[in-house]
């Protein structure tokens, strides 16, 4: 991410061993300078999922199973947004 910035970044939650999508997310907000938007997803309910928690980390939650038009068009409008 320090070499190559992004805009945006799509990451699932639960990733089956290693870093946990949380830790990623946190690692990011520590770590990044430039403004990244983060979206997340899982197949949790947004309760179990921590979907307050992620608000407050400034990350949206989109439950699966993903509406593929809306993902994309949330993705361009961040893009935008950044740009």
């Amino acid at each position: 991410m320090k070499q190559h910035p992004a805009s945006v970044v799509l990451t699932e939650l639960d990733f089956p061993r290693g870093l946990s999508g949380l830790e990623l997310i946190q690692s990011l907000r520590r770590t990044v300078h430039e403004p990244v938007h983060i979206i997340a997803t899982s197949t949790r309910d947004r309760r179990v999922a921590g979907a307050e928690r992620l608000a407050r980390l400034d990350v949206l939650f989109i439950p699966k199973p993903l509406n593929l038009t809306f993902v994309a068009g949330m993705i361009a409008g961040l893009v935008r947004q950044a740009v």
